[in-house]
């Protein structure tokens, strides 16, 4: 694996990313009695397409006393600065799979307190000038007939143990699963 930051158009994908105690570490915690947070919106407010989300580190800054499973995985990578690092909780949709918005993880107008676009309301907020440097990564706690899309057309199913490492300057969505287990799990990181 190619632990280095991701600067190019490069779509990288990787199984079996952990050993089978390192997954069990994470995926055993994540799964009953794990502190979830309601979200109203998954990609922009008003998008009516909620979801349940747990922060590991936002705001330079980690903001969960269960951040220490995330170890085996951050260590795959040489991290510079941290940027976010987060759990997506999703419920099956048994009709038709709804299609989040083509976005990049971390925009430069995007305020991290409410992810409003220009925000000017919280003065914490700070804009990130370096975004096309920042890799993203999805790690995939399950498999089902979930995906993440990239606008190139592109599709990276959601595979138990599996992840997708791209460069922040490349628009991608999650596609909502249909079939499979009742939830669909995915920690996103993002880091230069």
């Amino acid at each position: 694996m190619n632990n280095k930051p991701c600067n190019t158009d490069t779509i990288a994908v990787y199984n079996n990313v952990l050993s089978d105690a390192d997954f069990s570490l994470i995926s055993d915690l994540l799964g009953n009695n794990f502190p979830w947070f309601y979200n109203e919106f998954t990609d922009f407010s008003g998008d009516n397409r909620g979801r349940f989300i747990h922060s590991f580190y936002s705001g330079n800054m980690f903001n969960s006393d269960k951040a220490f499973i995330l170890d085996p995985l951050l260590n795959k990578f040489y991290i510079h600065s941290l940027m976010r690092v987060k759990a997506n909780f999703t419920t099956i949709k048994h009709n038709d799979k709804k299609l989040g918005a083509y976005h990049k993880d971390i925009d430069p107008n995007m305020c991290e307190v409410c992810n409003e676009l220009n925000c000017f309301e919280h003065e914490n907020y700070q804009k990130s000038l370096i975004t096309d440097q920042i890799t993203n990564v999805v790690f995939y706690l399950n498999t089902n007939n979930g995906y993440t899309e990239f606008e190139s057309g592109e599709i990276v199913p959601a595979v138990k143990n599996s992840m997708v490492v791209f460069n922040n300057k490349i628009k991608h969505r999650a596609v909502e699963h249909t079939e499979g287990d009742y939830h669909r799990i995915v920690i996103n990181m993002n880091f230069l």
